[in-house]
């Protein structure tokens, strides 16, 4: 005969299992985790922390120091980063979900029936599923964050210990966390219902603990890479009126496709009369990720990667909420966010694409169709780095923007058009006309002509009358602009491992005529220097 407590396991088992099967449908490596492991595979390799061995001076151009060393470790002992880093990161989501039933059930009070619809929504959950695989820091990040602030300001007695260490790996997984460190610790300064001489006592340790860690790595950081912040904040942070303005547009774009968030206002004001002071910690937690998104103005990835933090707060919150007769609003919930992974949608396609704030295309994709996206090219440039690694040696050098699988893969050396691993670009004023979050300062391909780089263009694309066409064009392009230059392309039908494809190289073939006018303006630009 089955208890209540074993009912609830058995429940919980059955949750578990949905959340893997979502984390299977939704499955895939980003390129831009493949920047990282790229570190990771030359760490491994005994080059240090470096992009392109030819650097003098390395730079730092990844934001997740902690989940690329730790990459690195299982790549020197043979185990692939893209292979091993979506089942960690799913591990630390079940971790997650772990720790948010425990908040609910011991400091909440929240009877188990609830807790099922809770920890179900977030099985269900597209995003939860996105950033358990990806190959981000994302899912421990988030796990990290939420377990110092439920050990300083949810538990009962404060958990120094565990809330610094947690504080610490969070700001080693992301730069911009030591400001969410300080943040929770500020929240359990203010807002702990229970202050004390010896509260004070202990969550100035962690303030303590936390902001010398930060300055230890700090130090090391501007030993190793010879700067304060890594190069992808030069690359991407600029603060103005229309970076705000596309910020806005993703947070909302965000709320729209999962319309249940909104649910979290009236959650917040109830349980802001009921109980002020924690209620203020988690929903001030809750609405910093937000304010942060506006701020840094979005990013182009699916399933709103900077909002996905505040995830834990929001489910907290809610399921306190909906008791009695609200109990109503958690399968409603339920159903605003499992919607959209099938791309469903309560609110019209014309009202969303009204905020539309991926700038680089006129293409409004929703959240589904922009992580396909992000697969089926990953898969892509993927491909394309394993067949230049064939036809190349990591003597020679490409030009991408996109950059992280090819990169990976091929071992050549890249010459990065937004600037994450350039610091020139990087250092270069944020044009009039935005582009996309993170790419708003990419050079044309004509700006490494200097750097004679062997391939200036290389593309896969699926065998489809429109990639012929595309292709065509780049070959346009190429007779016009490059040819001069030396660049001649190369097109040739391929079976790939993703069916018959086809491939564009615009490579170097010779010096060419016009290599004298690149070399004489170098050479103005040096005494121009010198002068």
């Amino acid at each position: 005969m089955f208890t209540k407590r074993s009912n609830f396991n058995i429940a919980c088992g059955l949750i578990v299992a949905a959340y893997l099967w979502m984390v299977w449908r939704f499955w895939f490596v980003t390129d831009d985790a493949f920047i990282s492991f790229r570190y990771s595979k030359n760490l491994a390799r005994g080059f240090g922390l470096r992009y392109n061995l030819t650097e003098a001076v390395p730079v730092e151009g990844f934001s997740n120091m902690l989940w690329t060393v730790l990459m690195g470790v299982f790549e020197f002992f043979g185990i692939a980063a893209p292979q091993i880093a979506p089942i960690l990161s799913t591990l630390f989501g079940l971790l997650l979900l772990y720790r948010i039933n425990l908040a609910a059930r011991d400091y909440f009070k929240i009877p188990a029936g609830r807790r099922l619809w809770m920890l179900l929504i977030l099985a269900f959950f597209p995003a939860y599923a996105v950033w358990s695989t990806s190959g981000l820091a994302a899912m421990p990040y988030t796990f990290f964050l939420f377990l110092a602030f439920e050990k300083l300001s949810l538990n009962r007695e404060p958990d120094v210990r565990v809330a610094a260490a947690s504080a610490v790996c969070a700001v080693l997984l992301r730069f911009e966390a030591i400001a969410w460190v300080l943040f929770i610790g500020v929240v359990a300064w203010l807002f702990r219902p229970d202050m004390s001489r010896e509260r004070r006592r202990q969550i100035g340790n962690y303030l303590v603990i936390t902001v010398f860690a930060f300055i230890v790595y700090e130090a090391w950081r501007y030993w190793y890479f010879k700067e304060l912040m890594p190069n992808t904040a030069y690359a991407k942070g600029s603060v103005r009126p229309d970076v705000l303005r596309r910020g806005l547009n993703y947070v909302v774009s965000y709320l729209l496709t999962f319309p249940g968030f909104i649910i979290v206002v009236p959650a917040a004001l109830a349980y802001l009369k009921k109980n002020g002071k924690t209620a203020l910690a988690i929903t001030g937690m809750f609405l910093s990720f937000y304010a942060y998104a506006v701020f840094v103005g979005g990013d182009f990835m699916t399933m709103g990667r900077f909002l996905f933090p505040s995830v834990p707060y929001f489910i907290l919150l809610i399921g306190w909420y909906c008791s009695g007769k609200k109990v109503v609003l958690l399968p409603l919930v339920f159903f605003t966010f499992v919607l959209p992974g099938f791309d469903l949608h309560i609110v019209p396609e014309k009202v969303r694409k009204k905020f539309h704030f991926r700038y680089n295309t006129t293409v409004h994709r929703s959240e589904y169709q922009q992580w396909a996206f992000q697969k089926d090219n990953a898969t892509r440039w993927a491909e394309l780095g394993k067949i230049l690694k064939k036809k190349y040696t990591p003597a020679d050098s490409i030009v991408r923007t996109a950059f992280g699988a090819t990169g990976y893969y091929s071992d050549l050396i890249v010459l990065d058009r937004s600037g994450l691993i350039n610091k020139e670009i990087a250092r270069r004023r944020l044009p009039r006309k935005l582009k996309s979050a993170g790419h708003d300062k990419s050079v044309t391909y004509e700006y490494f002509l200097k750097d004679r780089p062997t391939i200036l263009r290389a593309v896969i694309k699926r065998d489809k009358p429109s990639a012929r066409k595309e292709i065509e064009r780049l070959a346009r392009w190429a007779h016009r602009r490059v040819a001069k230059y030396g660049y001649i392309p190369e097109i040739s039908e391929i079976n790939s491992s993703f069916g018959p494809a086809l491939l564009y190289i615009l490579h170097r073939v010779e010096k060419a005529k016009g290599e004298e006018a690149v070399e004489g303006r170098e050479n103005g630009n040096q005494k121009t220097v010198n002068r």
